[in-house]
């Protein structure tokens, strides 16, 4: 079984003798079991840890945003005390979450610069160093979906307040460079209820060899953006999924360079690419060698003069 994604293009090429239109389709096939999603495990990704009967503001494998300077614990209202996890109520309460993943939930107060993070070098409440536990990197070749569910509103939350998921990486000096995010605004079209989660996802490309973040240590950070004019309400969050997809893109591009057309498609790295013609879509031989994917746009220039009409795939294999 195959799936193709198809671009059709024309071109024209005028003389003074004739008018030629050379029609190029192009399917860049792959075997659908060859495309494979993978699972990462996320410590604690669905805030099980520790067991509560209610509430505990301690979440075990995440760490917390720092307070920052301007937040004032006088009245008693502590930083720490703005995220932790919750139990939810039983099935047939008012309040219960129809759709929780376990037990447990992650509750953050929509306080500016609240939020929890995890990766490679982070700790909990329980460490003085780094927990190692979550090691998954951006390998080459493979793209990035984490998946969160979330809901807004409670604790009368203003309308559009906003929460921000994203996925980072830390530089050579321990930064947290954000690479994609998710921002979440709440409104009652989004969240209808407090009692059923929404899944929002945030996606990280086929990660190349000249990405910054490539083999780097995978970050997961959630960080309340509200205006302070909007401060109020928490956020319930629960059933934080990580999976990578191994396989080769479907994005095709198409350039006129000239007399050519360049077909461009973007390379994954373990795969062997070929590209092949036919003339009615029936019998197809191959065009040129094939291509070993690096990770980086590839692409083949076929001549104008080479076809007066033609059709061309690309078809990607594992490689050996």
């Amino acid at each position: 079984m195959q799936t193709c994604a198809y671009v059709f293009y024309g071109l024209a090429q005028k003389s003074c003798w004739q008018m030629q239109w050379i029609a190029f389709l192009l399917c860049l096939a792959a075997s659908t079991s060859l495309l494979h999603a993978e699972t990462l495990i996320v410590p604690n990704g669905s805030f099980e840890s520790p067991a509560t009967t209610f509430l505990d503001n301690r979440i075990d494998g995440w760490e917390k945003a720092p307070r920052p300077i301007w937040y004032d614990e006088s009245g008693g209202f502590y930083w720490d005390q703005l995220s932790g996890v919750f139990r939810n109520t039983d099935p047939g309460s008012p309040d219960h979450i129809d759709n929780c993943a376990q037990n447990q939930g992650l509750y953050l107060f929509a306080v500016p610069e609240a939020g929890i993070f995890q990766d490679y070098e982070s700790k909990d409440w329980s460490t003085n160093g780094p927990l190692r536990a979550f090691n998954a990197q951006y390998e080459i070749g493979k793209s990035y979906a984490l998946t969160m569910g979330v809901i807004g509103g409670a604790g009368n939350m203003a309308e559009g307040a906003t929460l921000d998921v994203s996925l980072y990486y830390r530089n050579l000096s321990g930064n947290m460079i954000g690479i994609a995010s998710k921002p979440i605004r709440n409104s009652k079209t989004v969240f209808p209820n407090t009692t059923h989660l929404v899944d929002f996802q945030v996606d990280v490309p086929i990660v190349k060899n000249t990405d910054p973040w490539a083999g780097r240590h995978i970050g997961v950070r959630v960080l309340s953006t509200a205006d302070p004019e909007l401060a109020g309400g928490y956020w319930d969050l629960d059933n934080v999924r990580l999976t990578s997809l191994i396989g080769p893109s479907l994005t095709l591009q198409i350039v006129k360079e000239g007399g050519n057309a360049r077909l461009q498609w973007l390379s994954a790295v373990g795969y062997r690419y070929q590209l092949q013609v036919s003339s009615n879509l029936q019998t197809w031989s191959d065009y040129g060698g094939p291509v070993t994917g690096t990770g980086l746009p590839t692409s083949t220039t076929i001549p104008f003069s080479s076809f007066s009409r033609a059709f061309f795939r690309v078809v990607s294999t594992p490689q050996p």
